[in-house]
Protein backbone atom coordinates (compact mmCIF):
# COMPACT_ATOMS: atom_id res chain seq x y z
CA UNK A 1 0.00 0.00 0.00
CA UNK A 2 1.49 3.44 -0.97
CA UNK A 3 1.80 6.39 1.36
CA UNK A 4 0.09 8.40 -0.61
CA UNK A 5 -3.23 6.04 -0.70
CA UNK A 6 -2.68 5.56 3.39
CA UNK A 7 -3.22 9.24 4.02
CA UNK A 8 -5.82 9.54 1.58
CA UNK A 9 -7.39 6.75 3.03
CA UNK A 10 -6.45 7.83 6.71
CA UNK A 11 -8.73 11.17 5.46
CA UNK A 12 -11.73 10.27 4.20
CA UNK A 13 -11.44 7.80 7.32
CA UNK A 14 -10.96 11.11 9.88
CA UNK A 15 -13.64 13.44 8.08
CA UNK A 16 -16.18 10.70 7.38
CA UNK A 17 -16.27 8.19 10.22
CA UNK A 18 -19.33 9.45 12.53
CA UNK A 19 -17.90 8.03 15.55
CA UNK A 20 -15.52 11.11 14.98
CA UNK A 21 -18.79 13.87 15.09
CA UNK A 22 -19.22 15.83 18.52
CA UNK A 23 -22.39 15.39 20.04
CA UNK A 24 -21.43 17.69 22.97
CA UNK A 25 -19.59 21.56 22.78
CA UNK A 26 -16.07 21.83 23.77
CA UNK A 27 -16.64 24.60 26.49
CA UNK A 28 -19.06 24.66 29.61
CA UNK A 29 -20.54 28.18 30.49
CA UNK A 30 -21.92 27.07 34.06
CA UNK A 31 -20.94 28.49 36.96
CA UNK A 32 -19.40 26.99 39.98
CA UNK A 33 -19.23 29.37 42.98
CA UNK A 34 -17.59 28.15 46.68
CA UNK A 35 -19.72 28.46 49.31
CA UNK A 36 -18.08 32.03 50.45
CA UNK A 37 -19.07 32.70 46.55
CA UNK A 38 -16.03 32.91 44.78
CA UNK A 39 -15.94 31.90 41.43
CA UNK A 40 -14.23 28.44 41.11
CA UNK A 41 -14.40 27.25 37.41
CA UNK A 42 -16.87 27.15 34.33
CA UNK A 43 -17.65 23.82 32.72
CA UNK A 44 -20.37 21.86 31.08
CA UNK A 45 -23.70 21.40 32.45
CA UNK A 46 -23.49 17.16 32.76
CA UNK A 47 -20.30 18.24 35.26
CA UNK A 48 -22.16 21.03 37.39
CA UNK A 49 -25.31 18.92 37.00
CA UNK A 50 -22.81 15.82 39.10
CA UNK A 51 -22.49 18.31 41.78
CA UNK A 52 -26.27 18.51 42.13
CA UNK A 53 -26.58 15.01 42.11
CA UNK A 54 -24.09 14.00 44.92
CA UNK A 55 -25.12 13.70 48.39
CA UNK A 56 -22.44 13.89 51.33
CA UNK A 57 -21.80 10.21 53.11
CA UNK A 58 -22.16 11.14 56.90
CA UNK A 59 -25.04 13.80 56.75
CA UNK A 60 -26.67 13.04 53.94
CA UNK A 61 -26.82 16.71 52.76
CA UNK A 62 -26.32 17.85 49.08
CA UNK A 63 -23.11 18.63 48.09
CA UNK A 64 -24.28 21.80 45.98
CA UNK A 65 -27.75 23.24 45.28
CA UNK A 66 -28.54 25.49 42.34
CA UNK A 67 -28.95 29.49 42.36
CA UNK A 68 -29.81 31.78 40.02
CA UNK A 69 -27.79 34.75 41.01
CA UNK A 70 -24.30 34.49 43.56
CA UNK A 71 -25.59 37.81 44.68
CA UNK A 72 -28.26 36.88 47.60
CA UNK A 73 -30.49 39.77 46.59
CA UNK A 74 -30.82 39.28 42.91
CA UNK A 75 -30.92 35.69 43.49
CA UNK A 76 -33.97 36.61 45.73
CA UNK A 77 -35.23 38.75 43.28
CA UNK A 78 -34.65 36.70 40.11
CA UNK A 79 -36.55 33.65 42.38
CA UNK A 80 -39.48 36.02 42.88
CA UNK A 81 -40.19 36.99 39.25
CA UNK A 82 -39.25 33.64 37.81
CA UNK A 83 -36.31 34.65 35.98
CA UNK A 84 -34.10 31.83 34.76
CA UNK A 85 -30.68 32.24 34.18
CA UNK A 86 -29.28 31.40 30.45
CA UNK A 87 -26.52 29.18 31.98
CA UNK A 88 -26.67 26.58 35.07
CA UNK A 89 -25.38 28.12 38.14
CA UNK A 90 -23.86 26.16 41.35
CA UNK A 91 -22.96 26.99 44.48
CA UNK A 92 -21.07 24.44 46.68
CA UNK A 93 -22.11 23.53 50.46
CA UNK A 94 -18.40 22.08 50.70
CA UNK A 95 -15.17 24.04 51.07
CA UNK A 96 -12.66 22.63 48.13
CA UNK A 97 -9.43 22.27 48.46
CA UNK A 98 -8.33 23.02 45.08
CA UNK A 99 -9.62 26.45 45.00
CA UNK A 100 -10.69 26.60 41.31
CA UNK A 101 -9.81 28.68 39.28
CA UNK A 102 -10.19 32.02 41.11
CA UNK A 103 -8.21 34.98 39.31
CA UNK A 104 -7.62 33.41 36.36
CA UNK A 105 -8.69 35.41 33.13
CA UNK A 106 -8.46 32.16 30.93
CA UNK A 107 -10.04 29.94 32.80
CA UNK A 108 -13.06 32.45 34.17
CA UNK A 109 -13.57 34.00 30.62
CA UNK A 110 -15.98 33.06 28.08
CA UNK A 111 -15.38 30.89 25.14
CA UNK A 112 -17.32 30.24 21.90
CA UNK A 113 -17.87 26.64 20.71
CA UNK A 114 -16.52 27.50 17.32
CA UNK A 115 -13.70 26.55 15.57
CA UNK A 116 -10.40 28.29 16.30
CA UNK A 117 -9.41 28.34 12.44
CA UNK A 118 -12.33 29.10 10.83
CA UNK A 119 -14.98 30.42 13.16
CA UNK A 120 -17.39 27.34 11.94
CA UNK A 121 -20.05 26.87 15.11
CA UNK A 122 -21.48 23.33 13.98
CA UNK A 123 -21.14 21.21 16.82
CA UNK A 124 -20.96 17.96 14.64
CA UNK A 125 -17.68 19.11 12.33
CA UNK A 126 -15.92 19.65 15.24
CA UNK A 127 -13.20 17.83 17.33
CA UNK A 128 -10.86 18.58 20.00
CA UNK A 129 -7.43 19.77 19.40
CA UNK A 130 -4.44 19.41 21.64
CA UNK A 131 -2.09 22.19 21.04
CA UNK A 132 0.37 19.93 23.12
CA UNK A 133 0.17 16.51 20.79
CA UNK A 134 -1.71 13.98 23.58
CA UNK A 135 1.42 11.54 22.95
CA UNK A 136 3.60 13.79 24.68
CA UNK A 137 1.28 15.34 27.64
CA UNK A 138 -0.01 11.94 28.87
CA UNK A 139 3.47 11.17 29.94
CA UNK A 140 4.16 15.00 31.64
CA UNK A 141 3.77 14.77 35.10
CA UNK A 142 1.22 15.72 37.42
CA UNK A 143 1.12 19.40 37.26
CA UNK A 144 1.49 19.47 33.39
CA UNK A 145 -1.76 17.46 33.21
CA UNK A 146 -3.62 18.99 35.48
CA UNK A 147 -3.02 22.91 33.60
CA UNK A 148 -4.46 21.21 30.19
CA UNK A 149 -7.56 22.79 29.68
CA UNK A 150 -5.74 26.13 27.89
CA UNK A 151 -4.19 23.77 25.16
CA UNK A 152 -7.29 22.44 24.21
CA UNK A 153 -9.30 24.12 21.61
CA UNK A 154 -12.23 22.70 18.44
CA UNK A 155 -11.27 22.87 15.47
CA UNK A 156 -13.56 21.80 12.35
CA UNK A 157 -12.08 17.37 10.95
CA UNK A 158 -10.89 19.26 7.93
CA UNK A 159 -8.49 21.83 9.54
CA UNK A 160 -7.60 19.44 12.24
CA UNK A 161 -6.69 16.39 10.23
CA UNK A 162 -4.46 19.38 7.64
CA UNK A 163 -2.77 21.01 10.67
CA UNK A 164 -1.93 17.29 11.92
CA UNK A 165 0.07 16.69 8.83
CA UNK A 166 2.40 19.56 9.91
CA UNK A 167 2.65 17.88 13.62
CA UNK A 168 3.81 14.86 11.97
CA UNK A 169 6.82 16.81 10.46
CA UNK A 170 7.67 17.92 13.65
CA UNK A 171 7.49 14.86 15.31
CA UNK A 172 10.07 13.41 13.04
CA UNK A 173 12.14 16.41 13.26
CA UNK A 174 11.84 15.58 17.52
CA UNK A 175 12.25 11.63 17.03
CA UNK A 176 15.65 12.96 15.73
CA UNK A 177 16.81 15.45 18.04
CA UNK A 178 15.92 13.11 21.08
CA UNK A 179 16.71 9.64 19.49
CA UNK A 180 12.55 8.64 19.45
CA UNK A 181 12.05 6.78 16.54
CA UNK A 182 8.24 7.69 15.94
CA UNK A 183 7.29 4.06 16.55
CA UNK A 184 8.70 3.75 19.84
CA UNK A 185 11.56 1.88 20.85
CA UNK A 186 12.07 -1.71 22.23
CA UNK A 187 14.95 -1.80 24.76
CA UNK A 188 16.43 -5.17 26.01
CA UNK A 189 17.31 -6.68 28.89
CA UNK A 190 19.95 -9.37 27.38
CA UNK A 191 20.80 -10.53 30.53
CA UNK A 192 17.35 -11.17 31.83
CA UNK A 193 15.93 -12.72 28.10
CA UNK A 194 19.03 -15.46 28.34
CA UNK A 195 18.48 -16.26 31.98
CA UNK A 196 15.15 -16.80 30.59
CA UNK A 197 16.06 -18.07 27.79
CA UNK A 198 18.01 -20.95 30.04
CA UNK A 199 16.00 -21.74 32.39
CA UNK A 200 12.85 -23.07 30.22
CA UNK A 201 15.59 -24.95 28.18
CA UNK A 202 16.95 -26.45 31.76
CA UNK A 203 13.27 -27.22 32.87
CA UNK A 204 11.91 -28.75 30.39
CA UNK A 205 15.15 -30.40 28.84
CA UNK A 206 18.09 -31.21 31.15
CA UNK A 207 17.37 -34.39 31.58
CA UNK A 208 18.38 -35.17 28.02
CA UNK A 209 21.47 -32.59 28.04
CA UNK A 210 25.27 -33.38 28.90
CA UNK A 211 26.83 -31.93 31.64
CA UNK A 212 28.39 -29.48 30.41
CA UNK A 213 25.17 -27.95 28.75
CA UNK A 214 23.59 -27.75 32.50
CA UNK A 215 26.30 -25.87 33.65
CA UNK A 216 26.69 -23.68 30.61
CA UNK A 217 22.93 -22.82 31.13
CA UNK A 218 23.36 -22.62 34.80
CA UNK A 219 26.07 -20.05 34.72
CA UNK A 220 23.78 -17.96 32.62
CA UNK A 221 21.47 -18.35 35.19
CA UNK A 222 24.08 -17.30 37.99
CA UNK A 223 25.22 -14.40 35.77
CA UNK A 224 21.05 -12.59 36.16
CA UNK A 225 20.77 -14.19 39.59
CA UNK A 226 23.96 -13.47 41.71
CA UNK A 227 23.47 -16.82 43.13
CA UNK A 228 25.94 -18.99 43.11
CA UNK A 229 23.94 -22.50 43.47
CA UNK A 230 21.27 -22.27 40.98
CA UNK A 231 18.13 -24.17 42.54
CA UNK A 232 15.12 -25.93 41.24
CA UNK A 233 12.96 -23.38 42.26
CA UNK A 234 15.32 -20.65 41.15
CA UNK A 235 14.62 -22.54 37.76
CA UNK A 236 11.41 -22.64 37.87
CA UNK A 237 10.64 -19.44 38.93
CA UNK A 238 12.82 -17.88 36.08
CA UNK A 239 10.74 -20.52 33.59
CA UNK A 240 7.35 -19.26 34.48
CA UNK A 241 8.39 -15.67 33.71
CA UNK A 242 6.92 -14.26 30.59
CA UNK A 243 9.20 -13.02 28.14
CA UNK A 244 7.85 -9.96 27.41
CA UNK A 245 9.39 -8.66 31.09
CA UNK A 246 13.27 -8.84 29.42
CA UNK A 247 11.98 -6.21 26.94
CA UNK A 248 11.08 -2.77 27.21
CA UNK A 249 8.24 -0.54 24.22
CA UNK A 250 8.56 3.07 24.93
CA UNK A 251 6.49 5.18 22.63
CA UNK A 252 8.01 7.88 20.93
CA UNK A 253 6.17 10.55 23.29
CA UNK A 254 7.25 8.28 26.26
CA UNK A 255 11.30 8.53 25.47
CA UNK A 256 10.89 12.44 24.30
CA UNK A 257 8.99 13.91 27.42
CA UNK A 258 11.31 11.62 29.94
CA UNK A 259 14.68 13.77 28.38
CA UNK A 260 12.30 17.11 28.27
CA UNK A 261 11.63 16.67 31.97
CA UNK A 262 15.36 16.15 32.83
CA UNK A 263 16.15 19.78 31.67
CA UNK A 264 13.32 21.27 34.95
CA UNK A 265 10.42 23.10 34.32
CA UNK A 266 12.20 25.27 31.81
CA UNK A 267 12.92 22.68 29.54
CA UNK A 268 9.18 21.65 29.66
CA UNK A 269 7.68 25.57 29.26
CA UNK A 270 9.75 25.73 26.20
CA UNK A 271 8.60 22.64 24.65
CA UNK A 272 5.12 23.57 25.02
CA UNK A 273 5.31 26.86 24.14
CA UNK A 274 7.40 25.65 20.66
CA UNK A 275 3.94 23.42 20.02
CA UNK A 276 1.88 26.39 21.06
CA UNK A 277 3.84 28.50 18.22
CA UNK A 278 3.93 25.77 15.65
CA UNK A 279 0.36 25.71 15.82
CA UNK A 280 -0.19 29.20 15.31
CA UNK A 281 2.19 29.66 12.72
CA UNK A 282 0.64 26.59 10.51
CA UNK A 283 -2.48 26.64 11.75
CA UNK A 284 -3.63 30.29 11.49
CA UNK A 285 -6.07 30.56 14.04
CA UNK A 286 -8.49 33.50 13.87
CA UNK A 287 -10.76 32.64 16.60
CA UNK A 288 -8.91 31.85 19.57
CA UNK A 289 -10.09 32.51 22.78
CA UNK A 290 -10.03 35.55 24.83
CA UNK A 291 -6.95 35.69 27.30
CA UNK A 292 -5.18 32.63 25.36
CA UNK A 293 -1.19 32.46 25.98
CA UNK A 294 1.29 31.08 23.92
CA UNK A 295 3.56 32.07 27.28
CA UNK A 296 0.77 31.16 29.43
CA UNK A 297 2.67 28.66 31.89
CA UNK A 298 2.32 25.02 31.81
CA UNK A 299 2.30 24.05 35.24
CA UNK A 300 -0.42 24.23 37.17
CA UNK A 301 2.05 25.01 40.05
CA UNK A 302 2.86 28.20 38.38
CA UNK A 303 -0.64 28.92 37.46
CA UNK A 304 -1.69 28.65 41.03
CA UNK A 305 1.05 31.12 42.13
CA UNK A 306 -0.23 33.81 39.63
CA UNK A 307 -4.21 33.33 40.63
CA UNK A 308 -2.71 33.14 44.64
CA UNK A 309 -2.24 37.18 43.94
CA UNK A 310 -5.51 38.17 42.25
CA UNK A 311 -8.53 37.96 44.93
CA UNK A 312 -11.46 37.47 43.15
CA UNK A 313 -14.52 39.55 44.25
CA UNK A 314 -17.52 37.28 45.92
CA UNK A 315 -20.22 38.93 44.13
CA UNK A 316 -18.96 38.88 40.36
Amino acid sequence: MSKKFEKSDRKHWLLNNKNNLRTTKVYGGCKVYSPSGHLMFLCLEKRARWYLDRTDKKTGLPLAVEIRHINPIINFLMKLLSIEPKKLIVKLKFEPKGGGSGGDKYSLGKKENKCVVTGDRNIENLTKHHITPYCYRMFMPIEYKEANSHDVVPITSEKHYEYERKADELKVILAKKYNAPVHGKISVDHKLFYALKSAHALNKHSEHMPPESIERHKNVIRAYTCQKRVTKKIIEDLANVDFKRASEIKSHGEIVVEKVVLGGRKSVQEFVEMWREHFLEHAKPKYMPKHWDAKRPASRLEIKKNESSVQAFPFC
